[in-house]
């Protein structure tokens, strides 16, 4: 396997330093990132929170989800009704 030599500004030398998992090398960085689509996996260990963090977005993901589901329950609703009007 060959090697290029890439130059980077030093701002996006930071970005990508901590966009890399533990003990990864910026190649398999650049493999993860641009080789094929983003899989769940690649995104375990890329963030780190608290109990606490993680219990609050928990609680507004779950909030985030009611939300979306009590929205869909009105437009189906809608829509059931304009089909009863129409039939």
């Amino acid at each position: 396997m060959g090697f290029k030599t890439m130059t980077v500004a030093d701002d996006a030398y930071a970005l990508a330093g901590r966009a890399k998992l533990p003990g990864e090398s910026f190649s398999a960085l650049l493999r993860r990132t641009y080789g094929r689509k983003l899989l769940v996996r690649d995104l375990v260990g890329a963030v780190k929170m608290t109990g606490k963090e993680f219990a609050e977005t928990k609680a507004r993901m779950a909030d985030w989800r009611k939300n979306l589901d009590e929205s869909m329950e009105r437009r189906v609703a809608r829509v059931r009704a304009r089909f009863r009007r129409n039939n």
